[in-house]
Parts: C-alpha cells; structure tokens; sequence
C-alpha cells in the first residue's frame, strides 16, 4: 500500500499486467473534517554573538500538521525589548502533510547590547492567510549582542569523534589533518576525541555523549554547531564562518611541564568586551591536553579503491599514526573559581592551573603533548574562546 499526502497532481495508472501478471490498484481516502492551517515550529539556528545594529538572520524549521498544502506563513518576530514586526513569508513550492522545511528570517537587529543574550522570538501566527490552529506555533532562541567594536578575535575548536573500529573514519582523519596544515597560526585547534578504542579517555566521554549524536566520524565547532568532517570545502567554510562572529571575551596562555613531567602549568589571562558584575556565573575556564604522532593502531578502512586522499590505495585495515588525540581534560564544564566574580572591560585577569596527568590519560610521549584552555560560557555550554 503506498499512501499519499496530498491528492495533486492526479494519478494515473498504466496498464502491465500482460507484463508483470498482476493488477495494481489505488485508493484515496478523504474526510470532511480533516485539520487544516496547523503549523509547529520545531527548532532554530542563530549565531552565538553580533554587535549592535549588525543584521543578522534567524532560521527556523517547520512542519505542516494539517491535511491542506501551505503555501504561506505570516510570523511575528521580537528581538529583546523591541516591538513585535510581522514578516510575510510565501513559501517557494507548497508543502504538504508532515512535510518540513527551514525558512529564515534576515537582517534582524538589536540596538542595546546586553551582558546576557538577548531574546529572539518567532510565532507562526497565519497559515495560508488563516489562523494558525497548531499549539507548538512559538519558538524562542537568544542572542548574545556585544558593544560595536568591543568584541574580540573567535578562536574555533572542533572536536571530532572518530575510532579505529570505524571505516568510515580516514574521511574525518583526512579532514583533519588538512586543517592542521591550513592554520597553523594557532585560530583553529583540533581536537581528535576517541570512543571505544585504544585511545579513548574518561575525561572526554562527556563530551562525545553530548555531541556525537551517536554519528562516526562527525565533529562539532565551539560545541555550537556540527561541522561536516569531510575532505571538501565545507568544513573550512563553516570554520571560517564561524571565525567571523566576535567573541564577548578572549584567553590567552603558557604552559610549562612541571617538575616531575606528571602535569601541565597553565597561566592564563583572560578578558572581557564588557562590565560584568557576575562574570564567574557566565564563564569558565577548562583546560586539556592532546596528543601527536600516537600509535600506530590498526585503522579500519571503508576506503580501498576509493579516491579519498591517501586511504584509496590501501587495504581495509591501515597501520595509522594519529594526531591531536584528546588525552585528559579536567572537566568539560571547567573548573569553577577560573573567572572573577566581577570583571571591567578590557582588564586582563590571571589565573593558574595545574593538570596532573592521569593514569587514564594514556599518554605515550609527554614531548608531543599540546595544551588547549576552553573559555567556557556557562549557561550555554558554548566554547567561546580557547588558546
């Protein structure tokens, strides 16, 4: 049985029985009070901080619940205290029951930046010009709005998931070793997390849980937004995208081993694009360790004869040196007591850590380790700077 969600275009039928030896036979199935005009807004995308007056866009998904085709939205939108504006939307080609489909809404602005992120608020109020009858019409996400000009240079960490069982993962290995040789100023740090192989970690099984989605290879950017982790240009354009957008605060560091070469001294310095009287509630500061050239361990391969750079001329199972590998973090929340209760614009504030090795951390040659602090936001859980 094949059932359809709308009744146009009309069907026709063309007669194989002489070839296939059987007759196939539809039905259309109709009722006079089927809902109609029902529209729910699901999720939202926005970028995680703009300065005032900047336009930004605002996307949304949405999904028809009702029995008629929409072919136009009405939405009322609100951005912080302003007042509510109407935006008509038609929709390029009707879109039919269940079906879903992501609209945006651009050149938004906020005229007061705000210490906390300002609210963005979208409600489907007409459908086809008529009443939206669907519950789930509202949706609200925020934005943080930083002084014109104060804002500083974003930092981007992606964390990849990746594991030698996977054969699909040389894509995400070939990714990123290619974004280690195109930013080495130190403005992209990756971050290789492995789950269930030699050279998974504790400390970072929090994250994969809350990131990964399940999905080998994938990786997400400042732990905002997932990256495609394949050996195309649209990695690098999500990174470079996500470069654009001004960071609220900025960290700086060295490290040193300490005596005994068991730990990593961090000193940092961190500071911030505006007054905040409650800064320690907003941010946090997490440091972590990777590791290169680990292994080597047996990598499986879905790639043989494939022309993925580098895998297609190898077997199903390939001996592979790793890099970045994520080694011990102290938490990936961070670690309260990193930021001042109260900071002023501009002042640099210093803090120093130091991270003892774990035997969990599983670390091979303490002269490859490289050391990453993530400035943390703590109501987000948004990575909104690192060094």
């Amino acid at each position: 049985m094949c059932i359809r969600d709308r009744p146009n275009p009309s069907w026709s039928f063309n007669n194989f029985a002489d070839r296939l030896g059987f007759l196939c036979l539809g039905t259309v199935i109709s009722g006079d009070n089927l809902p109609t005009d029902k529209v729910s807004l699901d999720e939202y995308d926005v970028q995680p901080s703009v300065y005032e007056n900047e336009p930004f866009d605002f996307y949304f998904l949405f999904t028809n619940n009702a029995a008629n085709d929409i072919n136009s939205i009405d939405c009322e939108v609100t951005v912080g205290t302003a007042p509510a504006e109407t935006v008509h939307m038609d929709l390029d080609q009707p879109l039919g029951y269940s079906k879903s489909a992501v609209a945006t809404l651009s050149d938004l602005t906020c005229s007061t930046p705000d210490v906390n992120r300002v609210p963005v608020t979208v409600t489907i109020t007409k459908v086809n010009g008529n009443p939206n009858k669907d519950a789930n019409k509202t949706i609200a996400g925020a934005i943080q709005v930083l002084p014109t000009g104060k804002g500083y240079q974003r930092n981007v960490v992606i964390e990849e998931f990746t594991g030698t069982w996977c054969g699909f993962c040389p894509q995400g290995i070939v990714t990123m070793e290619a974004l280690r040789e195109k930013y080495t100023d130190g403005s992209v740090i990756p971050v290789a997390v492995h789950y269930n192989d030699p050279m998974a970690v504790d400390s970072y099984f929090p994250i994969t849980q809350a990131y990964s989605n399940g999905n080998f290879p994938s990786a997400v950017i400042n732990r905002s937004t997932m990256a495609y982790i394949y050996p195309t240009d649209d990695c690098v354009n999500d990174i470079e995208l996500f470069k654009t957008y001004p960071a609220p605060a900025k960290v700086t560091a060295t490290a040193m081993f300490n005596e005994k070469k068991n730990g990593v001294i961090f000193n940092t310095k961190a500071a911030f694009s505006y007054d905040n009287d409650k800064a320690s509630e907003d941010y946090i500061l997490a440091f972590a360790v990777t590791e290169d050239n680990v292994g080597p361990y047996e990598q499986n391969s879905n790639y043989p004869g494939t022309s993925l750079p580098g895998w297609g001329d190898k077997p199903a199972k390939v001996e592979t040196i790793y890099n970045d590998v994520a080694r011990q973090i102290n938490s990936a929340r961070g670690l309260l007591g990193t930021i001042p209760e109260s900071v002023v614009a501009g002042q640099e504030y210093e803090y120093t850590y130091e991270l003892k090795f774990t035997a969990d951390s599983k670390i091979e040659h303490w002269i490859n380790l490289n050391a990453i602090v993530y400035l943390l936001n703590r109501k987000t859980g948004i990575v909104e700077n690192a060094c």
